[in-house]
C-alpha cells in the first residue's frame, strides 16, 4: 500500500515538473502537432487535465486513450496518424491490441517522437 502511494506521489511530482516546463517553453514542434497520450484508464483523464489543456492551448491536436484501448493505432496502412506519443501508464503491460514494441519502434523510425 505504501509503495503505491509513493509511486503516485512520484508521478504527480513528475507531472508538475513537466507542466512547469511546458508553461515556460512556448516553442512549437517542427515535427507536427498531432499528439496521442496513453493514460492508465479513462477515469484518470481529469488527473491530467492541466497537461491536456496546456498542449491544446499551444495548438496541438491531443487524443487521450486508455492504455487498454483496443482501437488505438499509430498507423493507417503506412501513414503515421500521430507525430508524438506520450506514455503516462507506467504499470500497463500492453497498449491496445495492435501496439507492441515493434510498432513503437516503427513509429520512432518513421520520425515520430515518444515521451515515456
Amino acid at each position: 500500500m505504501y509503495a503505491g502511494s509513493l509511486w503516485r506521489t512520484a508521478v504527480a511530482g513528475a507531472l508538475c515538473l513537466l507542466s512547469v516546463a511546458l508553461g515556460t517553453v512556448h516553442a512549437r514542434s517542427t515535427a507536427g502537432d498531432r499528439v496521442l497520450i496513453f493514460l492508465p484508464n479513462e477515469q484518470e483523464i481529469s488527473n491530467y487535465s492541466y497537461l491536456l489543456e496546456s498542449l491544446k492551448g499551444r495548438g496541438f491536436g491531443v487524443t487521450a486513450r486508455a492504455a487498454s484501448d483496443k482501437s488505438a493505432q499509430l498507423f493507417d496502412y503506412d501513414t503515421r496518424l500521430y507525430d508524438h506519443v506520450i506514455l503516462l501508464a507506467p504499470e500497463a503491460k500492453s497498449f491496445g491490441k495492435r501496439l507492441g514494441l515493434a510498432e513503437f519502434i516503427r513509429f520512432t523510425n518513421d520520425g515520430g517522437n515518444m515521451l515515456v
